[in-house]
């Protein structure tokens, strides 16, 4: 038996997982269709969430992902790590898709 806090716990982690994923596949179609051009700095991470309107957690968790995908590379510039659009890899992941 839980009482209502855990419930309400597994309900907002499955809504912000499923606002990851969103985020996933939005910024991978805008680096697919060149919106973000190769090497392109990506907005601030408190400006990028609030445009997509989530959460900087699920911005975080998507980023993640993104890099993990190649889609996304986070480089070092003037002392703070920044994102970076990676189209190549973009073009590549399409191109071999299974």
């Amino acid at each position: 038996m839980t009482d209502g806090r855990h419930s309400v716990f597994l309900i907002s982690s499955l809504a912000a997982a499923g606002r990851a994923d969103e985020v996933v596949q939005r910024v991978s179609q805008a680096i697919q269709l060149g919106l973000f051009v190769d090497g392109e700095q990506l907005p601030p991470e408190a400006e990028f969430a609030a445009q997509l309107g989530v959460s900087a957690m699920s911005l975080r968790e998507a980023l993640a992902t993104l890099r993990q995908q190649g889609l996304v590379v986070r480089q070092a510039a003037d002392g703070a790590a920044d994102q970076r659009a990676a189209r190549t890899a973009a073009r590549h992941n399409h191109e071999h898709a299974p």
